[in-house]
């Protein structure tokens, strides 16, 4: 469906041929202190009778990721190197129009 869908926006995705490793975990980071998630979920996609793709919904209190933060940090993890984490740093610019947006969703 994605690759019709980039289709009729002038891009041809090429077809994927073998499914790669799912999602496996999640970590954030405020500065270098873990932040705990309130609900980590692991959820299974079924895209074929053989094959299955792992993905995860997490979600973490706002104000634990919040401007006190120097830095936010995520790290992701695969099935396939558990061991391995896939880390990125979350764009300060982000992070503050984030909190805007909820100073002016509560004001409201």
């Amino acid at each position: 469906m994605a690759r019709g869908a980039a289709y009729t926006q002038g891009m041809a995705l090429p077809a994927l041929k073998r499914l790669k490793s799912g999602f496996d975990r999640l970590q954030a980071f405020c500065d270098r202190t873990e932040v705990a998630s309130i609900h980590p979920f692991k959820l299974d996609l079924r895209v074929s009778e053989t094959d299955t793709v792992y993905e995860g919904l997490y979600a973490f209190d706002p104000a634990a990721l919040g401007p006190a933060c120097a830095t936010v940090t995520l790290a992701l993890y695969s099935e396939k190197q558990p061991a391995k984490a896939d880390t990125r740093v979350i764009d300060p610019k982000i992070l503050r129009q984030v909190w805007q947006d909820l100073e002016l969703d509560g004001r409201r």
